[in-house]
């Protein structure tokens, strides 16, 4: 049996069984259609970067550039398809899943904004942009992680009238609504992973340089500290959930109180944060 465009992105979603895909099938049909067509094409240009622009990299400088070329191709590709103008084609990169995001996105008001924040903020890492302040930290994350909760918070905003998903509000109201808890998330997600992305590669650490320094850190001394004294770390912990605490405080009102949701996809939300906030509190604990 062929393989159909939404079977493929039900693959790629359900790989790592991540609570964001764990929540989503919540979804009505329509909107999980949506769900899995955006999360399997954001998953794919992310985890170009993470493996193979590290094991590019590693064989030889070139294949970076390769890596680079090929986030390029999935930009182009992205943002036809969120114009409902995605065409498949022999070179075309995974396209049963961009024809999935035509067939969705490219029936929405969602815009290109996202998938074109998200391709550049990969470009950084593979240029290895450095991060020196937390200002520079924000920056990035608006295309590494305010981008993707956009499109999330859209797909929970919107209704599925006349083949095609509105919303109440523009793109840019959510994406201003969720920013502070993108961020939270995404900072969360870093202490989470950190033994493991310090031990594949300290292109996958995304700590600003200034953190680490008021930490009496750099990337060489957390590679070595975090297995041979992790005690040595825990100024860092304490640093980035200060920052993660600053930005549930001012993010959480505005996202649950500032957004009309239906009754589901309300409840979707406070279980994809109630998830964040359960794991931000441990983190807090085991610092105690």
């Amino acid at each position: 049996m062929d393989t159909t465009p939404f079977d493929r992105c039900f693959a790629i979603a359900a790989h790592n069984r991540s609570p964001l895909f764990q929540v989503s099938r919540l979804f009505p049909q329509e909107k999980g259609r949506l769900f899995l067509a955006s999360y399997a094409a954001m998953r794919l240009v992310d985890d170009l970067v993470d493996e193979q622009f590290l094991i590019a990299a590693a064989a030889e400088p070139a294949g970076a550039e390769a890596v680079y070329l090929q986030v390029d191709r999935w930009q182009r590709q992205a943002c036809d398809a969120a114009n409902g103008r995605f065409q498949s084609s022999e070179d075309a990169f995974e396209p049963l899943v961009f024809e999935a995001l035509n067939q969705t996105a490219g029936r929405s008001d969602l815009g290109v904004w996202p998938w074109n924040a998200l391709a550049e903020a990969m470009k950084g890492d593979i240029k290895q942009h450095p991060l020196v302040t937390w200002n520079d930290f924000l920056m990035y994350s608006e295309g590494a992680t305010v981008a993707p909760a956009t499109v999330f918070l859209f797909i929970l905003a919107c209704r599925f009238r006349k083949d095609r998903f509105t919303t109440p509000e523009p793109t840019e109201f959510y994406r201003e609504t969720v920013r502070e808890m993108a961020v939270f998330c995404y900072v969360i997600h870093i202490l989470r992973d950190l033994e493991r992305d310090v031990a594949r590669a300290s292109q996958l650490v995304t700590i600003p340089d200034e953190l680490l320094s008021a930490a009496g850190l750099d990337k060489a001394l957390l590679a070595r500290w975090i297995t041979e004294a992790p005690h040595r770390i825990l100024p860092l912990r304490r640093l980035l959930l200060e920052q993660a605490g600053g930005c549930l405080e001012r993010g959480m009102d505005r996202l649950m109180q500032g957004v009309a949701l239906p009754t589901l996809e309300k409840q979707i939300l406070k279980k994809l944060i109630g998830h964040y906030t359960r794991l931000h509190e441990e983190m807090k604990q085991h610092l105690e």
